[in-house]
């Protein structure tokens, strides 16, 4: 095993948290960190799903990342993964997905090539509610939480 990888960040303080973790377990399996991705074997892309210009700059870089770079190896991690995988998939045919709270499984999503997914046992304490909403273009529903 080995290499060069990066890791590009987008969110918050946890998702930075999260690419720590994949940065510092890849680093111990004897991988090399560098900014650039072109010096990259492997690009993650640490996603956020909280707002959607996000989302769409998030699609943007990885369709972007997929055409430029097509034979390197390209993980996409956080909650975009959840929210979104179809669409992943449809901009970045050959992305491997590590859903949220999966960074320590990144070495596994190296290994495998297959898709990392990460469900939560613990009992919701909130419940996901769809409302429609019509503030966005393209928006069809949004998130709320309710006790």
């Amino acid at each position: 095993m080995g290499g060069r990888f990066t890791v590009i960040t987008f969110g918050c303080w946890l998702n930075k948290a999260d690419s720590d973790i994949m940065i510092t377990k890849l680093k111990s399996l004897g991988w090399e960190y560098t900014e650039d991705a072109g010096s990259a074997d492997t690009i993650i892309v640490n996603t956020c799903a909280v707002r959607e210009e996000a989302e769409r700059n998030e699609l943007k870089l990885l369709k972007r990342l997929s055409e430029e770079y097509p034979n390197k190896r390209l993980i996409v991690a956080g909650c975009l993964t959840r929210v979104r995988p179809a669409t992943i998939k449809d901009v970045a045919p050959n992305a491997v997905l590590v859903s949220s709270h999966g960074a320590e499984l990144i070495d596994e999503a190296l290994n495998s090539g297959t898709d990392i997914n990460m469900y939560d046992d613990r009992p919701a304490k909130y419940l996901l509610v769809t409302t429609r909403s019509f503030m966005g273009i393209g928006t069809l529903c949004q998130y709320r939480l309710v006790a």
